[in-house]
């Protein structure tokens, strides 16, 4: 009979008097019957999708993410550029100030939404 397999270390949870080898292939035969959050066949993970497993908010940070950073770049900061150079008054000066500044602090929160959401996936 097997040494290896009579006696365990109480300090290491592997056989006392194994051989590198042998405590390597034990290593890997309790790693193999690990429980996961995603464990399945090779069909599986072309199926996997780590949105699954994520807060139940991810999906609407990540609209209004898309959202607000949108309306920033696509609307308010090019208007804000846009009006004091058609208007040429020194009036609309302000407007370009206030636009800019509205789409920069909506520009700060979308990214925050975008950073928060990378941390969701990144507990995955």
């Amino acid at each position: 009979m097997n040494l290896c397999s009579q006696s365990q270390s109480p300090l290491t949870r592997t056989p006392a008097s194994c051989t590198p080898i042998e405590e390597a292939q034990g290593l890997a035969a309790r790693q193999n019957t690990k429980s996961s959050s995603f464990a399945g066949t090779a069909d599986d993970i072309d199926n996997y999708d780590p949105h699954d497993y994520v807060s139940s908010h991810y999906s609407k940070v990540r609209i209004a993410h898309a959202v607000v950073m949108s309306t920033v770049w696509l609307i308010i900061l090019p208007m804000g550029g846009i009006i004091p150079r058609v208007m040429r008054d020194s009036r609309f000066v302000w407007v370009h100030a206030v636009m800019q500044m509205i789409g920069f602090w909506l520009n700060v929160g979308a990214a925050g939404m975008g950073i928060w959401m990378a941390k969701e996936i990144d507990q995955v």
